[in-house]
C-alpha cells in the first residue's frame, strides 16, 4: 500500500513538473515498489506462519486439501454457471444476446433499476453455485484412486 501511495504522490507531482525524463523515472518508481511488494508480502508470510500457524480441524484439514483441486475445476464450473445464467435469464423473453467474436454483451437489460437486480441475483447466483459446486467436484475427485495422490 505504502509504495503505491508513493508511486502515485510522485507521478502526480511529476506531472505537475512535466519532467522529460518521465519513463526512466517511471521505470525506477515502479522497479522500487517492486521491490517494496516482495518484502511486505515476504513479511505477511513470515506474520501469517508465526502467529496463525495452528493445528486443523478436520474441516479446515480438507479445505486445505481440497484447495488446488478447486483452484484447478473452478474455471469450468465458473464458466457454466453463467452460461446457466445468460439461459435462464433468457426464457420469460429477456435476451441477454454476444454478438460474433465479442466476449461482452452491448444487451439493454429490462428489470427494476435497468437489470441491476437481475444482474445482481445471476452474480449471487453464480457465486453460490460456484463455490458449492467446485467444492463438491473437489471432494469427488480427491476420492478417485488414482486421482488422490495427484490432487
Amino acid at each position: 500500500v505504502f509504495g503505491l501511495c508513493a508511486a502515485g504522490a510522485l507521478a502526480v507531482v511529476m506531472n505537475e513538473l512535466d519532467l522529460h525524463s518521465y519513463t526512466a523515472i517511471a521505470k525506477a518508481l515502479f522497479l522500487l515498489a517492486g521491490c517494496l511488494f516482495v518484502e511486505l508480502s515476504l513479511a505477511l508470510l513470515e506474520f501469517c506462519q508465526t502467529n496463525l500457524n495452528h493445528p486443523l480441524s478436520a474441516f479446515t484439514e480438507f479445505l486445505a486439501r481440497s484447495a488446488f483441486t478447486v483452484y484447478l475445476v473452478h474455471k469450468v464450473v465458473i464458466a457454466s454457471m453463467v452460461a446457466l445464467f445468460v439461459y435462464l435469464y433468457n426464457l420469460p423473453s429477456m435476451t441477454i444476446e454476444f454478438e460474433e467474436g465479442l466476449h461482452y454483451s452491448s444487451s439493454v437489460l429490462r428489470g427494476p433499476a435497468n437489470g441491476a437486480w437481475h444482474l445482481l441475483a445471476g452474480y449471487c447466483f453464480v457465486c453460490v453455485a460456484t463455490l458449492t459446486l467446485a467444492w463438491i467436484w473437489a471432494w469427488g475427485l480427491m476420492r478417485v484412486p488414482f486421482l488422490r495422490h495427484v490432487l
